[in-house]
């Protein structure tokens, strides 16, 4: 069956079944799932493979059930990587490499970085490529996601990442870090149900849910972080809606300072950067 064709009937079924976007979808998992060049499609319309066909057709399928399109492809573009995903980890937001971006920016050459809640592997892969002298923990308690952790490091050849598996800090007892960086799970439990079906349904739960009011792990934080980091080291989180002031509030208490708050691309308060300074 010919590429365009092929392209036309996934594009159908995926309006059918109420995708936005269904024409880029389509041909995201063409391209993707048959290996066939998108310019191709266009210029010579190649005939696919019959095993590759049914292999596209599952693929559209899945995704007319509100399956994650990277869960299906397998993979995810950050910043200027392609990093393995699928079931069991979250997948990487572009809220996400604005923050390591914000990092860099940040961060003075530092020798060690602690990588909260790791997932993927994509803060501390991307902050290894920014500061390649630097010693960088990723820590995780779910052993899933860091399964793909091990696969991205492994992709990527990377030198500099070690992965450790624990709740939180629990994995570096004792180690103090010069930059600790955290995207935890952020959502109030009683939303999860409520948001898109590519997450309620599909992303781990361990990675959404924030507690009763989302701010479980911030707490965390705030208690645990002082015990980890050097004078004047950079602490830098992604944040939830509205969840900013709270978070700058329970930081202050436990002593950090120069405290920022920047928006997203859409305007939301959704990044923190302090130090903490001893007295």
């Amino acid at each position: 069956m010919r590429s365009r064709d092929l392209m036309a009937e996934a594009t159908a079924y995926l309006i059918e079944h109420s995708m936005s976007g269904a024409p880029r979808e389509a041909e995201t998992l063409l391209t993707e799932i048959t290996g066939t060049r998108r310019e191709d499609i266009y210029s010579k319309d190649p005939v696919i493979p019959e095993d590759k066909v049914k292999l596209f057709r599952d693929a559209f399928r899945r995704r007319a059930g509100r399956e994650p399109l990277q869960y299906i492809t397998g993979t995810v573009d950050f910043a200027d990587m392609r990093l393995k995903v699928g079931p069991g980890v979250l997948v990487p937001r572009p809220e996400t490499e604005l923050l390591v971006a914000e990092v860099a920016k940040r961060a003075q050459e530092p020798k060690k970085v602690l990588d909260l809640c790791t997932g993927s592997g994509c803060i501390a892969l991307e902050l290894e490529r920014r500061f390649p002298e630097a010693d960088i923990v990723g820590t995780d308690v779910s052993s899933e996601a860091l399964a793909y952790a091990r696969q991205n490091v492994s992709e990527l050849e990377s030198v500099n990442v070690n992965l450790m598996h624990g709740e939180m800090f629990a994995p570096v007892d004792g180690m103090r870090f010069d930059v600790i960086v955290a995207n935890p799970p952020y959502i109030p439990a009683g939303e999860i149900d409520g948001l898109q079906p590519e997450v309620a349904k599909f992303e781990p739960r361990s990675a959404l849910d924030g507690g009763t009011d989302g701010l479980d792990f911030y707490r965390v934080i705030a208690r645990k972080a002082p015990g980890h980091m050097e004078n004047g080291g950079l602490l830098a989180l992604e944040l939830g809606a509205g969840q900013a002031q709270e978070v700058v509030t329970m930081l202050k208490e436990h002593g950090f300072r120069d405290i920022e708050v920047l928006k997203d691309y859409a305007g939301h308060k959704r990044m923190l950067f302090c130090r903490f300074k001893m007295d």
